[in-house]
């Protein structure tokens, strides 16, 4: 049977990039964003805290914001916004971006978050033995875990380590915490890197809860999708897909000079469910999957 999923992005995705980074907080745009997500057929914005408009310097506008908000967002504009990626962490440091969030969780989870993703990458990468084994790290973590579950909030990884590496760290988590660790696939990050996002689907395939849909090339930065440039073609993303229980898929993908924003998360679900189609059709021992 075909499945069925539900778009969204990663906030700021839908309006002008903010100067040069490729993702910022839309500090001037966010509310416009939302409306037109729902014009465009997005039913969800991961929402992100970035170190300009973050929690350390108490600067996003959902740390002011009320359940009745999110009760507008999601009746009246018909946007999910259930999903934190505290954005800041690769910049300002894990520690500290935790520190300054765990006393905000109760706050957000009666705004209705669900999942806070933690992007273990760049200046705050796992790579390192020692990183990994580090006592305040770990403790921190353990104690951002802990708060997040009795709010009700999953905590999903986002990483640079290998498919061992991952499986091992969420082990020494989830045994200290006594709490489900969760994954957060990103398809670009992972081919960039050089690792297989397939052999990473089958390996989590019941703890990845979020999934971040790029194209990369090797060692290089993000491509569109279906521009020939990238790895992540339809068969592989056939086979992600095949192997994980998600049904919300989130553009995070590079953006289209010749497109609109709005153009362009158009030819990204285009390119998406054109995967989907070619999988649901009997392959050659006459199966569908």
């Amino acid at each position: 049977m075909k499945k069925r999923y539900e778009y969204g992005i990663v906030q700021g995705r839908l309006v002008p990039q903010v100067g040069s980074f490729i993702q910022s907080f839309p500090a001037d745009h966010w509310m416009t964003e939302i409306k037109i997500a729902e014009k465009a057929g997005c039913s969800a914005i991961e929402w992100i805290a970035t170190p300009e408009f973050g929690f350390v310097n108490d600067k996003n506008p959902i740390l002011e914001m009320t359940r009745a908000d999110a009760d507008y967002i999601k009746d009246t504009c018909h946007v999910k916004v259930d999903t934190l990626c505290l954005d800041e962490i690769p910049t300002l440091g894990l520690c500290a971006v935790i520190r300054n969030t765990i006393d905000r969780l109760q706050r957000l989870s009666v705004f209705g978050i669900r999942r806070i993703v933690l992007p273990l990458l760049e200046g705050a990468s796992m790579t390192l033995p020692s990183a990994r084994k580090n006592e305040h790290i770990i403790e921190d973590m353990c104690k951002f875990i802990v708060m997040a579950g009795r709010q009700d909030i999953k905590v999903s990884l986002e990483t640079d380590l290998s498919c061992e590496e991952l499986d091992t760290f969420i082990e020494t988590l989830s045994k200290k915490t006594k709490e489900q660790v969760y994954v957060t696939l990103d398809t670009g990050n992972l081919l960039r890197l050089g690792y297989d996002p397939v052999e990473y689907t089958q390996k989590f395939a019941k703890k990845i809860d979020n999934i971040h849909i790029k194209d990369a090339c090797l060692g290089g930065a993000s491509v569109p999708l279906g521009h020939g440039r990238g790895q992540l073609t339809h068969p592989k993303l056939n086979a992600i897909l095949h192997h994980t229980e998600c049904v919300r898929l989130t553009f995070q993908t590079a953006r289209m000079p010749e497109n609109t924003d709005v153009e362009t998360f158009k030819h990204n679900v285009a390119y998406v469910e054109s995967a989907i189609e070619v999988a649901a059709r009997p392959n050659s021992d006459g199966i569908i999957w």
